[in-house]
């Protein structure tokens, strides 16, 4: 019953307690609950990123030491009997201790990063449940063996891919070096395509003082935006907390949205526009500045596809970077931080962890794109709780290292805010053990995790908690204060009194009566339409935590921010509510409003209720996860201040509920009254209806007609009129034209004609093409079968005798090269002497063809494929090798030990006080009493929020009926108007009908007077032996077309189908005939036959031409001495010719 329930409400903590997907890596006792004091040094306590936990679609996958395991949620969700178990993927390449994974935009790929290694999955299709085994194979590739393959290697600090990839495939690995390299995967694993350098070389020989925190980059992010170089910004952080960025910055195989470029180009041309009209030296840099950045998006401009506009569809465009500019891109920072930013009280300070872009993306509010899409937050964590939040007012642009870069001013970002997470308080204690509690903060690694859905949103999860960052009211609050056109005043205003960030703590770790924590080390927000909106939380010992988020509306970021109560955030109705509001069916064309004034208005007034935030928005009372300790509640100094400070807090909270209730009572007390008033109104429009229902039936005193009477007997009136019309015409036509004309009675002859030609002139004409084709068509299906089995049989012959002739040994295949090339060599020779003779008789011969390249490229292609086929050898596959193993030893933890663990001569600082307490926290510890009150009161704030949820269908159902009330009430005052105008239109349509029927008898009367005798019976319609024979003949002519038509799809049948079986299949012709060593011998063949024939054609011509020569030598007279020995030439070319053939 319980997990039905939990499936029916979506209560992931219910589903995934117990999953096995969870359970504890071999080395640790199944069912033991292990502390922070508790853990060995291969556990996932040690300073540094962990995200052991990704999302895809709907499968989850869990990093269990270095296996990687896969579930479906859908199935876990739905019950079914998979839904307790999971798939391990077998990935061979990953055999070291996962820290991070990072799944790519494509939801394909896996990146799974270590201390020091990085390997990318593929990961299964979907269907990969119904795998019988437990294991499934992946195939993977390991990242950059050479600077990310030992533990000699640098430390990875963060991995992550890029989003305008090409294919989702670009990978960006940050190392603690400040080295930022880039891998493409589809173009190859083992090299980067690019390496950023964040933190310079140090120098030999040199000495810089300088921290050491200054040189260790942390983390990384990009940078957000439209049209700005914000999108090829890289920012990175130290663990100083210095920020550096690099512009431009573009994958060598991006994709790149088409509007963002031609956006950027308008961006360039403005500012050098704005430079131009002022030509001081001032400007001077800038305008070289500008001139470089036009260079490089003219090259992005170049690569779009021609007839791009901007504003045309914005599509992904292919693009690679520009190699204009050789210089490489500048490395700008470290940012100015003004004002400092706030040291936290008690806080010695601590290393910067993790860093974030945010940036508004309204869609909603168009003409207001460009300030709001400027406007930028950077958000930084700490060791100690502390979370900055600063204002990138003057954005990066795109700078190249040069000369005139050298001397330039440091960035600047704009401190706006420190929040404080409550990490030192919750530690810090009066007593001597607060040092020790402090030094818990070693281990402390706060990760920024983006909401997907709400860009204004992101999760800080750390060793103690989660906590929730909502930045939706300061990004508006400054975006409005920037849209108002008054000199700064608003602006000013909203910095005097800003509006902060929303901050809400969702997971408490940390145990007072224990002094440990248990970290968390993954956090997945499920983005899928089948999953409820919630998150889930992973803790060190493996223990899951989820908890519901609220969606929020559209209208919900509209509300005024200068009210005194805190912006709405969402409002939700649960899940588990059954109430659906009342129905309302009415149609769309008469809920849509007529211009005017409103006939009814509203008491709700035109917005909508939206419920306190206090009963919508997650509680900011902390959850304790119960610790492993079966001490009994012991009063202590630090028990009862942190129990006071439990009960401040939670009655604050009740108090803040009750007037929230309150608020929600008095708006049903609206509702109610509004409802009051609109059933007076649906009665007075339901009158109204009534009287002029009784009009339509009663009007002009027709109390049988009505309206409907009226229309029905003036259309039958008008069918009469429109006959005795038609009639009329039809004998003056006749009596106009009473015969065919010449050319309807040629026409009609060639109808006859081509009627004996297609259909014969009897039953038996064999002469008619109808006859003719029916015998063709029994003769084709006598002879087909044959003409099938003859084609069966030469095809089998054919490829018989393409197997024998195929292959060719090697001795053969010398032998015929090396009989071809004697063969050639004679040729060339006879060539050469055939040449030489014409040229002593001074005949030019055209020779196009050259039987020597042919014949030469022929015998080089037939030796390399037949000894290819001898010398063939495999290829190792692209995972065949698999690399060294490699391990990494994570230390020890720095958490102090447990209390039985210390030396006994310690002196206690505090003195328990051993008092009996109530029968209501017997046998209970600290966790489970906070957890308890905290439970009760979300139960009744779930209450509370069930009956606002109501509140809010209501009131928009009855908002929206009075909506459709006033919409109707005007229809029903246009539909009487429009019942006055119909009933004069019938009126003007009767007066009308009785014209034309006066019209129509002077017509009659008149055509009788003309016709006489014959116009008395117009009555009857005659339509005369000439009109019969056009009809007669148009039904022929169709008949014809039809027959036609027939014949001509079966002879194109019997066509193609004859055609098919004549074409002589070729399905290796095209791709292995230049490989078949008989093809390529009768090649060569032919060319040798065709350069005999050239010989023998040119010996013929020279024959020609020595014999006109001696004929005209004989009739001059002249010795005949050098006539003979061209002849005995030409003779011994002759018998050479004959030998040869």
């Amino acid at each position: 019953m319980d997990s039905a329930n939990a499936i029916a409400h979506d209560d992931w903590h219910t589903l995934l307690d117990a999953h096995p997907i969870f359970h504890h890596p071999a080395h640790s006792q199944p069912g033991r609950d292990k502390s922070v004091t508790e853990r060995s040094e291969h556990d996932y306590v040690l300073p540094g990123r962990r995200q052991l936990m990704a999302l895809k679609d709907a499968d989850l996958i869990v990093a269990v030491g270095s296996e990687l395991r896969m579930t479906s949620l859908w199935d876990t969700k739905l019950g079914r009997e998979t839904g307790k178990s999971y798939k391990v993927l077998h990935v061979p390449t990953v055999d070291f201790q996962i820290h991070q994974l990072a799944l790519n935009p494509s939801g394909k790929l896996l990146a799974v990063a270590g201390a020091y290694q990085i390997s990318v999955v593929v990961l299964p299709r979907a269907g990969y449940q119904k795998v019988v085994s437990s294991s499934i194979d992946c195939k993977a590739v390991q990242v950059g063996q050479f600077y990310h393959g030992t533990t000699s290697s640098v430390p990875i600090a963060k991995v992550d891919w890029h989003p305008w990839g090409e294919a989702g495939s670009t990978l960006m690995v940050m190392t603690v070096d400040g080295k930022l390299r880039e891998y493409d995967l589809s173009v190859g694993s083992e090299e980067p395509q690019q390496v950023l350098s964040f933190i310079p070389e140090k120098k030999s020989g040199s000495f810089l003082a300088q921290d050491p925190a200054e040189r260790e980059v942390t983390s990384f992010t990009l940078g957000k935006g439209r049209a700005d170089w914000g999108p090829l910004t890289v920012y990175a952080l130290t663990r100083s907390g210095d920020i550096y960025a690099i512009c431009p910055y573009m994958p060598c195989n991006a994709s790149v949205p088409s509007s963002f470029v031609r956006a950027l180009e308008c961006f360039i041309a403005a500012k050098q526009e704005f430079v131009s009209q002022d030509a001081s030296a001032a400007t001077s840099n800038l305008t070289t500045l500008y001139d470089y950045q036009h260079k490089y998006v003219s090259a992005l401009i170049k690569q779009l596809p021609p007839g791009s506009v901007l504003s045309a569809v914005s599509s992904s465009i292919p693009m690679h970077p520009p190699s204009t500019i050789k210089c490489p891109s500048l490395r700008q920072g470290p940012f100015l931080l003004q004002p400092s930013p706030r040291a936290l009280e008690d806080s010695e300070g601590g290393d910067a962890t993790d860093i974030a872009y945010m940036a508004l993306a309204d869609d909603g509010d168009e003409d207001h794109e460009g300030e709001t899409e400027r406007l930028g937050i950077i958000v930084v964590t700490y060791q100690d709780g502390k979370v900055d939040v600063y204002l990138d007012v003057e954005k990066v642009e795109a700078r190249w290292e040069n000369k005139q870069e050298r001397g330039n001013e440091l960035p600047m970002f704009a401190v706006y805010e420190t929040i404080d997470l409550g990490v030192i308080s919750m530690l810090k204690a009066p007593s001597s053990s607060a040092n020790t509690l402090l030094d818990l903060l070693q281990v402390n690694h706060p990760v920024i995790l983006p909401d997907p859905i709400h860009d204004d949103t992101i999760y800080v999860y750390h060793a103690f908690g989660v906590h929730s960052l909502e930045f939706g009211d300061l990004l508006r609050s400054l975006a409005t204060a920037l849209r108002a056109d008054d000199d700064g005043a608003t602006l000013n205003h909203v910095l005097e009194k800003p509006v902060g960030t929303n901050v809400s703590p969702i997971l408490s770790t940390f145990s007072i009566q224990r002094r440990c924590s248990n970290p968390v080390i993954a956090l997945c927000v499920p983005n899928d339409v089948y999953l409820s909106y919630s998150i889930l939380i992973l803790t060190s010992v493996f223990r899951v935590a989820s908890f519901p988020l609220n969606l929020r509306t559209t209208y919900s970021n509209t509300v005024a921010l200068s009210s005194s109560e805190p912006s709405v955030s969402s409002i939700t109705v649960p899940p588990s509510t059954e109430f659906t509001g009342p129905a309302t069916f009415v149609p769309n064309d008469l809920v849509t409003p007529l211009n005017g004034p409103l006939a009814y208005i509203s008491l709700l007034g035109t917005e909508p209720f939206a419920p306190p935030a206090i009963l919508t928005r997650p509680t900011s009372l902390p959850r304790v996860v119960p610790g492993t300790s079966a001490r009994e509640f012991t009063l202590t100094p630090d028990t009862l201040r942190f129990l006071a400070m439990q009960v401040a807090s939670i009655t604050a909270h009740i108090r803040t509920v009750l007037v929230a209730h309150s608020n929600v009572e008095e708006r049903v007390e609206e509702q109610e009254a509004e409802f009051a008033r609109m059933q007076e109104k649906c009665g007075e429009m339901l009158r109204l209806i009534g009287l002029m229902k009784e009009r339509v039936k009663n009007i002009q005193g027709e109390k049988e007609e009505g309206i409907t009477g009226r229309v029905e007997r003036m259309r039958g009136r008008h069918k009469e009129l429109m006959g005795r019309a038609d009639r009329i015409l039809q004998v003056l036509m006749n009596r106009a034209s009473p015969e065919l004309s010449e050319c309807e009675t040629k026409w009609f002859g060639e109808l006859a004609r081509m009627k004996g030609e297609v259909i014969g002139s009897g039953k038996f004409d064999e002469g008619s093409l109808k006859a003719r084709t029916a015998l063709l068509k029994r003769e084709y299906e006598r002879i087909m079968p044959s003409l099938k089995d003859v084609v069966v049989k030469e095809e089998q012959r054919r490829k018989l005798v393409s197997d024998n002739s195929r292959s060719l040994g090697v001795s053969q295949a010398f032998g015929l090269g090396e009989r071809s090339n004697i063969e050639k060599t004679k040729i060339a020779e006879l060539e050469k002497e055939i040449v030489k003779m014409a040229s002593q008789v001074q005949i030019a011969l055209d020779r196009t063809y050259h039987c020597a390249s042919f014949c030469d490229q022929r015998l080089e292609m037939f030796s390399t494929n037949t000894l290819s086929e001898k010398t063939s050898t495999s290829v190792p596959s692209l995972f065949g090798l698999k690399p060294p193993a490699t391990s990494t030893t994570l230390g020890t933890s720095l958490l102090p030990q447990k209390d039985a663990d210390k030396p006994r001569d310690a002196a206690p600082l505090t003195t328990a006080i051993s008092v009996p307490p109530p029968s209501v926290l017997r046998g209970k510890t600290i966790e489970e009493i906070v957890n308890k009150w905290t439970a009760d009161l979300d139960s009744h704030v779930r209450e509370f929020n069930k009956f606002a949820g109501e509140v809010v269908v209501w009131d928009r159902a009855l908002m929206e009926n009075g909506n459709n009330l006033a919409a109707i009430y005007s229809h029903v005052l246009a539909v009487e108007r429009e019942q006055n105008d119909i009933e004069q239109a019938l009126d003007h349509i009767e007066q009308q009908q009785t014209d034309l029927s006066s019209t129509l008898d002077a017509y009659e009367r008149s055509v009788g007077e003309v016709l006489g005798g014959q116009g008395g019976n117009l009555r009857a319609l005659d339509t005369g032996p000439a009109d019969t024979e056009r009809d007669k003949n148009y039904v022929l002519a169709t008949e014809l077309h039809a027959h036609l038509d027939d014949l001509s799809g079966s002879l194109t049948q019997m066509i193609d189908s004859v055609n098919a079986l004549s074409v002589t299949p070729s399905t290796n012709g095209s791709s292995h005939g230049s490989e078949d060593p008989m093809v390529q011998i009768s090649q060569i063949l032919s060319s040798h036959l065709e350069s005999l024939q050239w010989i023998d054609g040119a010996v013929r011509e020279v024959e020609s031409k020595v014999n006109e020569v001696e004929r005209r030598v004989r009739d001059a007279g002249v010795n005949g001495h050098t006539l003979s020995s061209s002849t005995a030439q030409n003779n011994g070319v002759l018998a050479c010719l004959d030998n040869h053939n």
